[in-house]
């Protein structure tokens, strides 16, 4: 074999080894973006330790409950979920707030039915929940909701 042709051989065993090597940074880029992809979707990890009250719409009706459980320290009757958030003890209102609320429920995050329409939240089981004293100290005090709770069937 002439010196040109084992040139020529050599260039082109390159070339396929380059090939490869190209092939392999393409699938390592494509890799690379669906991480990237995931990583925008995960929480970040400052985030990982807020409770889901960021992942109700401010101002719901679930929302509402949920800051006045977390302030109340214990599960409650809906009549006085909606007397805890300023809002009309109706009919209406009770069944929207329930509604609401067995939606969480039925798919076990944040709250949980302790009883018949008495409602509470899923992070009430951790041993880290934090008591309303704790969220009172956290909380600006205008959001604090301070009104008296009748206790329902005892």
């Amino acid at each position: 074999m002439s010196f040109r042709k084992k040139l020529e051989d050599k260039i082109t065993k390159k070339k396929e080894e380059n090939r490869e090597f190209e092939a392999k940074i393409n699938a390592g880029k494509a890799y690379i973006s669906g991480l990237q992809e995931a990583l925008k979707l995960a929480p970040k990890e400052e985030d990982i330790g807020i409770r889901a009250k960021q992942l109700l719409r401010p101002g719901s009706f679930a929302f509402l409950a949920q800051r006045f459980l977390i302030q109340h320290g214990r599960p409650a009757h809906v009549a006085d979920i909606l007397t805890g958030i300023n809002k009309a003890n109706n009919k209406k209102n009770r069944t929207v707030i329930s509604g609401a609320l067995s939606t969480y429920v039925r798919d076990d995050k944040i709250f949980t039915r302790t009883g018949p329409n008495i409602f509470g939240l899923v992070e009430m089981e951790d041993s880290d929940f934090q008591s309303k004293e704790d969220i009172q100290e956290d909380t600006p005090q205008d959001e604090i909701i301070r009104l008296p709770i009748k206790q329902h069937g005892t």
